[in-house]
C-alpha cells in the first residue's frame, strides 16, 4: 500500500475511480462473492447531514462485582420521542468509539404516561459487524476472463506473483481492447489502471509498460491508409495498405500477439510478418 505521505494526496483518486466504476463493477462483484442476486438497485446520497453536536446526559463508568467495567449510559426524556431509538443508537456509535466498552444505554422517563417509543432494534437493524473482499486474494484469471471492463481492471489489483505484471498488464489492455467500443472509454481504463498500480507500488513500471505500449491503434483509422482510399488511385491504395498495414503489424508485435495471431489479423503471410518484426528489431 502506498506509505502516508503518499496515500494522503491519492485518497480522493482512488474514491473518484471506484465512485465512477461502482455500478459496472461492485454490483456483479458482490453477487459472486458473497453468492448473492442483486435483482435491482438505486444510488443513494454518499453525503450526510452533519451530525447533531447534542451532548448525552450522563455517562458513568462502572464495574460490576465481577470486576467487568462498562459504560452506564442515561438519558431523561419528559416526553416520547419518536425518533429516539435513531438517536440512542447514534450516541451508541459514538460512546464505543471513544471508550471502547461495552455500553448499558437506559432512557429515564420523567413523564406520566407510558413512553410509547420503540426501544429495541429488529435482529435485521442491529449492526454486528461486517464482511471483507481482499481483492488480492481474488483469482486474476476470473478477473481477465469478465465482460464488464471495471472488473478487468481489477485484474491488478489481484492475487498474481508481482514479478509477472507485465503480463498482467499486457493482458488487460488486450481484454480492454476486445471489449471496450470507444477510444476515449479505453483512455480512461488504462489511465484508471496506472493510478491504481500506485496502490501496489509499482506505478513506475506500469507507466513504463503503458508508456512503451500503443494502446489504440485501427489499421483502418490510419491517415494513409484513408487518405490511399479517399483517393481512389491505385498507387495511393498500395501506398496506405502498405504503411497502414506495415504500423498495425508493429503495434501489434509490441503488444504481444504472435507472428501467427498478427498473419490471420491482417491477412497476409507469415513470412511477410516475421520480416517486418526483424526490420523493426534491427531498428
Amino acid at each position: 500500500m502506498p506509505n502516508k505521505k503518499e496515500g494522503k494526496p491519492f485518497g480522493n483518486i482512488y474514491d473518484r475511480i471506484f465512485r465512477e466504476n461502482a455500478k459496472h463493477l461492485f454490483i456483479p462483484l458482490i453477487e459472486k462473492v458473497m453468492g448473492i442476486e442483486i435483482v435491482s438497485y438505486k444510488a443513494l446520497p454518499v453525503k450526510f447531514p452533519q451530525t447533531s453536536e447534542r451532548e448525552v446526559d450522563f455517562l458513568y463508568e462502572i464495574k460490576q462485582a465481577n470486576d467487568v467495567k462498562q459504560i452506564l449510559h442515561l438519558e431523561f426524556q419528559s416526553a416520547n420521542d419518536p425518533i429516539m431509538l435513531e438517536r440512542m443508537q447514534e450516541y451508541h456509535s459514538k460512546i464505543y468509539k471513544t471508550y471502547k466498552l461495552p455500553i448499558k444505554p437506559l432512557v429515564i422517563n420523567l413523564s406520566r404516561k407510558a413512553f410509547t417509543a420503540q426501544t429495541q432494534l429488529k435482529p435485521n437493524e442491529i449492526f454486528t459487524g461486517y464482511n471483507v473482499i481482499n481483492l488480492f486474494e481474488l483469482s486474476t484469471e476470473e478477473l481477465l476472463s469478465n465482460q464488464i471492463p471495471e472488473v478487468v481492471i481489477l485484474a491488478l489489483l489481484s492475487n498474481f506473483p508481482e514479478n509477472e505484471i507485465e503480463v498482467v498488464l499486457r493482458l488487460i489492455v488486450k481484454k480492454l481492447k476486445q471489449i471496450v467500443n470507444t477510444e476515449k472509454d479505453l483512455r480512461r481504463y488504462v489511465t484508471q489502471l496506472l493510478l491504481l498500480s500506485r496502490l501496489r507500488n509499482f506505478g513506475s513500471i506500469t507507466k513504463e509498460i503503458l508508456d512503451a505500449m500503443p494502446i489504440i491503434y485501427d489499421v483502418e483509422k490510419d491517415t494513409l491508409y484513408q487518405r490511399g482510399i479517399e483517393k481512389g488511385e491505385k498507387r495511393g491504395i498500395e501506398k496506405g495498405e502498405k504503411r497502414g498495414i506495415e504500423k498495425g503489424i508493429v503495434v501489434c508485435y509490441e503488444i504481444g500477439l504472435s507472428a501467427e495471431e498478427i498473419a490471420d489479423k491482417f491477412d497476409i503471410d507469415i513470412s511477410k510478418v516475421l520480416q517486418i518484426i526483424e526490420q523493426r528489431r534491427n531498428k
